[in-house]
């Protein structure tokens, strides 16, 4: 179904995701290398240094452009207030943004009238865009770019066929990937092909078997230190997922003053009062009601500070012959050009109105 989002709410949004993003991506440069913000004591030092997101062979590596997060996924929902507030970000291998296309090609089908009477933001042009940004992220002229996928048994694997097809670059398995004298190389019909940019959809462990899990069959041996030698780019960037990780959340707009020196123009769900005897930050976050809060795992629970369940906003639907209410988040996918931390331009990509970007249905009646 679709969600209308206006162009006055677009250009708001738009302006607060791109200085998230850009507030993110400077505070991956800054704990792979200074680690300003841990000295300012604005981020408990444990909450990074000892986080499982955190790579230390990571540490030192020098970025093209300084860019770590190339494609970036943020939830959102709408408040009962009519706010948008950020629910998460995506930030290691965001998914998704295939069925928006898909889906946009279908509502084209079906309602051409929409089309015809509004001016709705076009989508179609993603894998282009998307396609530039991972070209941009090499310092080749001429980039070879491949999308690494686990194989087709990941739940995912419709999407990374699509995004390769639709891109025009090799869909990848790493058993297809070899690295030799500190680079990358593909096989092919025709001999082996050097490989600039990998579009990983592969969580970091099991990227190299030889610097992570070295159980994992579906990385490429050597291929962290083909990285490190800054020979092969890797998109997004490993170690990436410290940033998304959920005691994180509430520290990003204290990033936002830190790095840019501006008020945050996107609303976070505050971390709630500890009740007496309980420590701040120890309290287990749940779904309460009809509320949304991000998910949490094992792992987080020690550190994630418990945040107040939002009241969310209720659009109308129409399953079969009645009206209902239903609660639904939003996934902005941001395919930005790896124009460095400091000028990088973030191309956004829901409609100013019509069917909203990755829509997701909760059923809440």
């Amino acid at each position: 179904m679709p969600r209308i989002i206006d162009a006055d709410d677009w250009s708001r949004l738009e302006l607060g995701l791109t200085q998230r993003v850009k507030a993110i991506n400077r505070f991956l440069a800054d704990i792979y290398h200074k680690q300003d913000i841990l000295r300012a004591g604005l981020i408990p030092s444990d909450h990074i240094l000892v986080n499982q997101q955190y790579q230390v062979a990571m540490v030192g590596v020098q970025m093209p452009h300084q860019t770590y997060a190339h494609i970036v996924g943020v939830d959102m929902v709408r408040h009962s207030d009519g706010e948008f507030y950020v629910l998460e970000d995506n930030l290691r291998v965001p998914s998704g943004v295939s069925y928006m296309l898909s889906n946009r090609k279908m509502m084209m089908r079906l309602f051409p009238e929409l089309f015809q009477r509004h001016a709705i933001r076009p989508v179609e042009h993603y894998p282009s865009l998307l396609l530039d940004t991972l070209n941009s992220a090499s310092l080749q002229d001429r980039p070879t770019v491949a999308l690494l996928t686990p194989g087709p048994y990941n739940s995912a694997y419709f999407e990374h066929a699509f995004l390769a097809q639709q891109m025009g670059i090799e869909l990848v398995e790493g058993r297809d990937l070899f690295v030799e004298d500190g680079f990358v190389y593909m096989r092919t019909t025709s001999g082996r092909q050097r490989v600039d940019v990998i579009y990983r959809r592969l969580d970091d462990v099991f990227m190299d078997p030889l610097a992570f899990r070295s159980d994992s069959a579906l990385g490429i041996p050597g291929l962290v230190a083909a990285y490190r030698m800054g020979n092969v780019v890797i998109c997004n960037a490993i170690g990436t997922g410290v940033a998304d990780d959920k005691s994180i959340y509430p520290y990003v707009p204290d990033m936002v003053r830190f790095y840019l020196g501006e008020e945050p123009l996107l609303k976070t769900a505050t971390p709630a009062e500890a009740p007496p005897g309980e420590p701040a930050g120890r309290q287990r976050v749940l779904r309460v009601g009809q509320g949304a809060q991000p998910p949490v795992s094992r792992h987080h629970l020690r550190h994630d500070p418990a945040r107040p369940a939002l009241s969310l906003h209720s659009p109308r639907y129409l399953p079969g012959a009645g009206r209902q209410h239903r609660t639904d988040s939003l996934r902005q996918a941001d395919p930005g050009s790896s124009g460095g931390c400091q000028e990088r331009h973030h191309r956004l990509l829901p409609p100013e109105r019509g069917a909203a970007l990755g829509q997701r249905l909760r059923g809440v009646p």
